[in-house]
């Protein structure tokens, strides 16, 4: 992938990112601003059910309606003082009707009184009961029935006529109203502190909880037909922003979670996008390495092969073995190359098998050290703080692990190199130490990956092609053992841990 694409993917997955969450925010705003309108109409309604339930009690307390028979119908017509003798008996106040239980069964032979919200127009039931007499009670008024009361509409020809008394009040208790207030927002979950202001048609205004009002954010008005005409009644309360987001914190947390997961799948994808595009540049790195690792050989066997064939080869049979050594180990370096490749891709398949022994790792590193140091003018040091270090490894792999290190250190490192062993209670540690500083912290965490190379442009002064130390990776890791890289100020080290077993 050219530079120009991937950063056209950048930029898309970022206008991704961005109008998710824009869209994310907007969801959860207009849901924000919803929750908030659907609280104030609880409230509302709340306020609603308290101002009817009110004067639905004040209704059954101020309001009973006297029902005449056929003689109490006439004394009253003839006006002989039944209805001032049966107001004595009730007293009107401003707490309403009171005095009905004064009324006895002697005083009822001309007339009945029903007490209710609706004792107008609702139908009179007679009550059978074991005593001689019958009572009379509203349908909706069941309190003085029992279960097994048999209710059957009163015969209207002994109920000719009826009077109704109520008592009208246009103001409102808003201490009893505050508790009935507060029940229903109970019932809905919603608790929060209020005030009440009641504007009658002509009188002056009331309140309760002042500092609230005062200090309020929102406001409703009761849409009640039980409240006086021309009145507003009135609820304050602060802003319900903590209340709402408790509602829609399920939803918030969901969308939060939905814009992580899409958000961390677009970086997903572009981290791999990334590494496939490192990948693809150091693929194409180690091909123009190894062509060129594999061009020197192919020139020189064709240049020796010239050159036997340019002259008498049975007459200068040194000169034609000398050619005949040199083509010999140029195929041998083309064999080495060819099996390193084969190595690589068997263990990306498989991953390396292991023949495992018991064996010695001084000796070991002994000859890696020696066999280096012919072929490197550097110094290169070996320490062992134990005499025999004994460990269940496959031996060849693990010599060539180690080798891929020191190899590294010859090639990229200073000019003193040491190697040290070291034994504790679980493992074995083997420490390839120079005091070069050729590597950076961006090569610290890629050195191990396959056909990475410390970039030097296009000078190939040193041969190699980026999958010696991935290969070591790969070998210590199915031993059970890390391999891990420290860097100083003024040194580098490569530290190998193998288990004892």
């Amino acid at each position: 992938m050219g530079k120009f694409n991937y950063r056209w993917m950048v930029y898309l997955i970022a206008t991704v990112i961005l109008a998710t969450i824009c869209i994310q925010v907007y969801w959860n705003y207009n849901n924000y601003l919803v929750n908030k309108q659907q609280l104030i109409n609880e409230v509302q309604i709340g306020l609603d059910n308290a101002v009817n339930s009110y004067y639905e009690k004040l209704a059954q307390r101020n309001t009973a309606t006297v029902a005449l028979n056929s003689e109490g119908t006439r004394d009253f017509l003839k006006g002989d003082g039944l209805f001032d003798s049966l107001m004595h008996r009730i007293d009107i106040s401003s707490k309403g009707i009171r005095g009905l239980d004064s009324i006895t069964r002697d005083s009822t032979k001309k007339f009945t009184v029903i007490r209710g919200v609706a004792s107008d127009s609702l139908p009179i039931f007679q009550v059978p009961t074991s005593r001689d007499h019958t009572r009379f009670r509203r349908g909706w008024t069941t309190d003085s029935l029992s279960i097994n009361d048999t209710l059957r509409p009163l015969n209207f020809e002994l109920l000719t006529s009826k009077v109704i008394i109520s008592i009208t009040q246009d103001t409102l208790e808003l201490g009893s109203l505050d508790t009935l207030l507060a029940n229903e927002l109970q019932r809905k979950k919603i608790e929060m502190p209020y005030g009440l202001v009641f504007h009658p048609e002509n009188g002056e205004t009331k309140e309760l909880h002042s500092e609230v009002v005062q200090s309020a954010a929102l406001s409703t008005t009761s849409k009640s037909s039980f409240l006086p005409r021309a009145s507003t009644l009135e609820v304050f309360f602060p802003d319900v922003q903590a209340i709402v987001l408790q509602r829609i914190l399920g939803g918030i947390l969901l969308s939060t979670l939905l814009v992580l997961a899409v958000i961390g799948s677009l970086f997903y994808l572009l981290a791999t996008i990334k590494r496939q595009k490192q990948l693809a540049e150091l693929k194409n790195d180690f091909i123009s390495n190894i062509t060129h690792e594999f061009k020197t050989p192919i020139a020189t066997i064709h240049a020796a092969l010239e050159g036997i064939t340019g002259f008498d080869v049975l007459n200068n049979p040194e000169k034609a073995k000398s050619y005949i050594g040199i083509s010999q180990d140029q195929l041998a370096k083309l064999d080495h190359m060819v099996e390193k490749l084969l190595e690589t891709a068997s263990f990306d398949q498989q991953g390396p098998i292991l023949n495992k022994k018991r064996v010695d790792l001084v000796p070991i590193l002994a000859q890696l050290v020696e066999r280096h140091q012919l072929n490197t003018e550097k110094s290169i040091a070996f320490k062992s703080e134990v005499k025999e270090a004994f460990a269940t490894i496959d031996a060849l792999l693990l010599e060539n692990a180690i080798n891929n290190v020191l190899d590294n250190a010859v090639k990229y490192g200073g000019d003193t190199i040491e190697v040290v062993l070291n034994a504790t209670a679980s493992s074995l540690e083997i420490i390839v130490e120079d005091n070069g500083s050729t590597l950076s912290p961006v090569d610290k965490d890629a050195i191990f990956e396959k056909f990475h190379r410390v970039p030097k442009g296009n000078v190939h002064d040193v041969k190699g092609y980026g999958i010696g130390l991935y290969h070591t990776k790969k070998i210590v890791t199915s031993h059970g053992g890390q391999v891990t890289l420290q860097l100083g100020k003024h040194k580098t080290s490569f530290k190998i841990s193998i288990p004892h077993v």
